[in-house]
């Protein structure tokens, strides 16, 4: 039996398999006018399926909103505030207290933690830019900036507890203990008034 190689996937075929592909009477790809056929007709199929998402509004009216970066930011807030438990320092504390509670895991743990907020600030820097682009930097940008200003200010905390773990867990408990945490100073300077 006789094969050649369909150019289409690069497979072998058996020639009398080959049928509607070959160009007469030789085995090879389809001619350029017989491609644009099957181009159209996959075109049409599509432009109909189209038609058929569109007409559904519902779904065009949720994609769309997922879409919009204020709706995006105000989704970030709240997970912000799921995360945090809607307290931010006691959610660094008890970030500082299981790494004191299990100093063989904490490397680890704050390793994790770290790599879970840069990448929650990335995207939400992301979408700040779109505020940006859409909006300019006016109110709309400046709310939106201080939920973003939140995870930046977590960001930090978070890589400052990791520091200490990287040098000693013991640090961590004498920093939290001391009171000279990041965030253990944070809260008492915003009761300050100048």
């Amino acid at each position: 039996m006789e094969f050649f190689m369909d150019s289409m996937d690069s497979t072998w075929i058996p020639y009398g398999l080959y049928r509607g592909r070959s160009w007469y009477g030789i085995p090879g790809p389809a001619p350029p006018w017989h491609r644009v056929q099957i181009n159209r007709r996959s075109r049409r199929k599509y432009k109909k399926k189209l038609q058929t998402v569109r007409k559904d509004s519902g779904t065009t009216a949720k994609v769309s909103e997922r879409c919009d970066p204020l709706w995006l930011m105000e989704k970030a807030k709240e997970q912000f505030m799921k995360l945090t438990h809607g307290t931010l320092y006691t959610y660094l504390d008890e970030i500082a207290q299981y790494c004191i509670a299990n100093p063989e895991e904490a490397l680890g743990f704050c390793v994790l933690m770290e790599e879970q907020w840069n990448a929650f600030m990335m995207e939400v820097q992301g979408v700040l830019g779109d505020i940006l682009q859409i909006y300019g930097c006016g109110d709309i940008w400046k709310k939106a900036d201080m939920v973003a200003r939140d995870i930046r200010h977590v960001v930090s905390l978070v890589e400052e507890i990791h520091m200490q773990a990287m040098s000693s867990v013991d640090d961590i408990a004498d920093w939290r203990s001391s009171g000279i945490f990041g965030y253990q100073i944070c809260p008492k300077g915003a009761k300050v008034v100048i």
